[in-house]
């Protein structure tokens, strides 16, 4: 659990990391429940993880009124990707978050462009 102030208001952030791997999948379900919001996490400099951020995305929205939740799709290694690919994987992940009703974002861990930013617009949610 992660505790910090936005704009003078005291915040606690808690994140349960499912682990995207298919033999985490049956207990990823218990993590969705009742979560405010949903954040899927995928790998900018590959098309198969986009992919597979979808099916997490759906599973997730099983568990929760789509009403209730807020989503984020989230591309990461924005630094590893060449501008074409990123271009044309970012286009691929606007398009399933517009289908979706997600937000989207691309950071890059590494350098932390982007990362500080999402997460106060995570925080900044009127939850």
């Amino acid at each position: 659990m992660e505790r910090f102030e936005v704009l003078g208001v005291p915040f606690s952030l808690q994140l349960w990391d499912t682990a995207g791997q298919e033999r985490f999948k049956c207990i990823a379900s218990t993590y969705y429940r009742g979560a405010q919001a949903i954040i899927v996490v995928f790998d900018l400099s590959s098309v198969s993880s986009l992919a597979h951020a979808r099916q997490w995305l759906e599973d997730a929205m099983k568990e929760n009124d789509p009403s209730s939740v807020l989503l984020f799709l989230v591309g990461t290694k924005k630094d590893l990707s060449s501008p074409e690919q990123l271009a044309q994987i970012e286009q691929e992940a606007i398009r399933l978050s517009e289908e979706i009703k997600a937000e989207y974002w691309a950071v890059s861990a590494k350098s932390g462009d982007g990362v500080r930013n999402f997460f106060f617009r995570v925080a900044l949610s009127d939850f």
